[in-house]
């Protein structure tokens, strides 16, 4: 299983087949029938020679439009459309949610943007820089919405499950409405 799920060039794919390889070695000797054993070994090989194939091709399909979508050359209307093709390619991606939902509020989209960090979070994940700038941003989206009260709000429940301490620090300002100079200082 973790051969045919890993990646192309995952390390997990390179120790779970040296892992069966060895795990083949020691129990041939066990075996009745080594030769049949040794033919699944090899339509198995095959297998994960193909799944291996079909990988590397979607991570470069991934990577050239992620290229695109990050170009500057891209008109607005292509990226859009380009990012509909990641998210049908990897919908649970959650890099591509993070990176679209920056896109659209650098554009000023903030219900757009707001979406996607709301899809970034439907399936919990751990703490990582992305899920805590996409929080920090959620409360600063929503207070550039006028909408004070539920950024505050909002910003109070991300602080609750919020672990790093400079996210910490930086919600608790942002809460009690503190001067940007405080802030920097």
């Amino acid at each position: 299983e973790s051969i045919l799920s890993a990646n192309s060039n995952d390390w997990v794919y390179f120790l779970a087949f040296s892992r069966l390889l060895k795990i083949h070695e020691s129990l041939s000797v066990y075996l009745e029938n080594p030769e049949s054993h040794k033919k699944d070994m090899e339509i198995f090989k095959t297998k994960a020679g193909d799944q291996r194939k079909e990988s590397e091709a979607f991570r470069v399909t991934i990577t050239e439009l992620i290229e695109q979508f990050e170009s500057p050359e891209t008109s607005h209307e292509e990226k859009v459309e380009i990012y509909k093709s990641l998210l049908n390619l990897a919908p649970e991606n959650r890099t591509i949610l993070g990176r679209v939902a920056f896109y659209h509020a650098v554009r000023g989209e903030w219900q757009e943007s707001i979406d996607f960090i709301d899809r970034f979070f439907q399936n919990p994940g751990r703490e990582t820089s992305l899920s805590l700038s996409l929080g920090l941003l959620k409360g600063e989206i929503l207070r550039l919405m006028q909408e004070n009260a539920a950024s505050v709000a909002y910003l109070k429940s991300f602080l609750e499950t919020t672990r790093a301490s400079w996210y910490r620090s930086i919600i608790k300002q942002l809460i009690s409405d503190t001067p940007a100079e405080e802030l920097i200082r």
